[in-house]
């Protein structure tokens, strides 16, 4: 059965993420991923489903959206992904730098994240080479790239 779904496709560090924004049942996550990788259109390495976080958390949390991997493990550049994507739907980035906590599969906690536009990178997180891109780097948890 065709079905129409709403995705935005990241890339995060030359890791290509679909995430699917429409509402799928976990059941049918590995199907749909599938097909969605199958698309060579898109590019996909890997799909994260995109949830109300009120589906997932057992605790209160200021998150509104949780993200699921499609076999509910952790992945740190679908998660850096995510948090881009969160910043961004809530207007967060302000002066080039935002801060936010995501809800990611296969972590039992909320993870901090800090994300700076291409002109906010501290220096000390700038080292190497930016290929003259238009780029937004984010971290996690230890995670800066």
């Amino acid at each position: 059965m065709a079905r129409n779904l709403d995705v935005l496709v990241a890339d995060s560090s030359g890791n290509i993420t679909i995430m699917v924004l429409s509402p799928v049942a976990r059941e049918d996550y590995a199907s749909v991923a599938q097909s969605l990788l199958d698309n060579v259109a898109l590019a996909g390495e890997q799909v994260a489903f995109i949830v109300p976080a009120a589906e997932v958390l057992l605790s209160e949390s200021d998150c509104e959206y949780h993200m699921d991997m499609c076999g509910l493990e952790f992945c740190g550049n679908a998660s850096r992904a995510f948090a881009l994507y969160e910043a961004r739907r809530l207007n967060l980035i302000d002066g080039g730098y935002a801060e936010s906590s995501v809800s990611v599969s296969g972590c039992d906690q909320l993870l901090s994240a800090r994300i700076y536009d291409a002109e906010g990178i501290p220096a000390s997180s700038a080292a190497g080479s930016l290929n003259n891109k238009d780029l937004n780097w984010g971290a996690i948890d230890g995670i800066v790239e």
